[in-house]
């Protein structure tokens, strides 16, 4: 299959998505064409902006949309030029929607793979009605997003084993540091609430990813140790600790009062990250999760029980040492190799109009 993958336009998170895919296609042997929309979205922020400087007195400046036009557009006349089979969309927010009609109106036919379900599915289902194709990280998502297309399908989180695996490659960060916890992502309320209710004394607690919005004297600030932390540093902080927590998303929103959302049920990548490192973990309740790894991975739904659970398990260490032992086989089928040629195989059977 020859297909354009349009990069989601971010750096991170989603453009491991991308990146996991893209390599597994390409590695299957099929034909892509990048579309790298993190640069291009870079380059048209700067050449709007030195247009309007040079514009002269009245001049309106640039808008966000404009950016993500001008970085976009091009994505046609790649698709024509190479002319691939699918167009492949990741994510979708920073890829002009008018852009994407106009593929569909050049007889393209188009996939999008949305990241960010259920929390933006409203923004979501527009995009699943634009498409031939709608791919959902949440099952329970596809039934909103099918009233809008009725081609939507769960895609479950993937992991790359060059990255993720329980040591039997190469460990790219032999010194990385050594945790009795760890956690690696982002400050949403809840976990800020839940982290802030438990008492670290005694135990080693590395904080990493993004925590902006801490107090200057709020006290799990002396737990952080870096901000962003890419994938495979993230998979040794992984392998060296003795627990790995994995809090799910619940917040719509960064704010303080954001609405939240409590009905998810699918494992995020975080789970399936660190069960495929080995690394033994302790999560809130996930139907996906007890169904994935039954009693493996323990969970919690107060701040009270996590408190509770990791007491236990640092103190019985061969118990932890023996349910992570098992966990990397529980997800052994959620590679992007396997679930990327689940992609094709869906596409391959789609028989609807461009």
């Amino acid at each position: 299959m020859r297909i354009l993958a349009i990069q989601p336009g971010a750096a991170w998170s989603t453009a491991d998505v991308y990146n996991g895919y893209r390599d597994a296609w390409k590695d299957a042997g099929h034909t892509i064409v990048d579309y790298a929309l993190d640069k291009r979205v870079l380059a048209a922020r700067e050449w709007l902006g030195y247009q309007y400087r040079h514009a002269g007195e009245g001049a309106k400046a640039p808008t966000h949309n404009d950016v993500l036009y001008l970085a976009s557009f091009e994505s046609v006349i790649k698709a024509l030029a190479h002319d691939v089979d699918w167009v492949i969309v990741f994510s979708g927010r920073m890829f002009h929607p008018g852009v994407f009609r106009a593929l569909r109106a050049a007889g393209r036919r188009c996939a999008v793979i949305l990241t960010e379900s259920p929390h933006e599915d409203e923004a979501q289902m527009w995009w699943a009605s634009l498409a031939n194709v709608a791919f959902t990280n949440e099952r329970t998502s596809v039934g909103p997003l099918s009233a809008h297309n009725e081609h939507v399908h769960y895609l479950p989180h993937a992991y790359d084993p060059a990255k993720h695996h329980n040591g039997s490659g190469t460990d790219d960060f032999p010194d990385a540091p050594e945790h009795d916890v760890v956690f690696v992502g982002t400050n949403w309320p809840e976990r800020v609430e839940t982290f802030a209710a438990v008492d670290w004394s005694g135990i080693n607690f590395g904080l990493y990813g993004l925590w902006r919005n801490l107090g200057s004297r709020h006290h799990l600030r002396r737990h952080l140790r870096s901000g962003l932390v890419d994938n495979d540093k993230t998979a040794a902080l992984y392998r060296h600790a003795a627990i790995g927590l994995n809090p799910y998303r619940q917040s719509v929103a960064l704010a303080k009062g954001s609405a939240r959302i409590t009905t998810a049920e699918s494992l995020n990548p975080r789970a399936v990250e660190l069960a495929a490192c080995g690394c033994f973990s302790i999560s809130d309740y996930h139907a996906e999760a007890e169904e994935v790894f039954g009693d493996l991975v323990p969970t919690y739904r107060t701040p009270a029980e996590l408190e509770t659970l990791i007491r236990y398990y640092l103190a019985h260490p061969q118990e932890r040492a023996e349910k992570a032992a098992q966990l990397p086989e529980r997800v052994q089928e959620r590679t992007f190799a396997a679930l990327g040629e689940r992609v094709i195989e869906t596409l391959e059977g789609y028989s609807g109009a461009a």
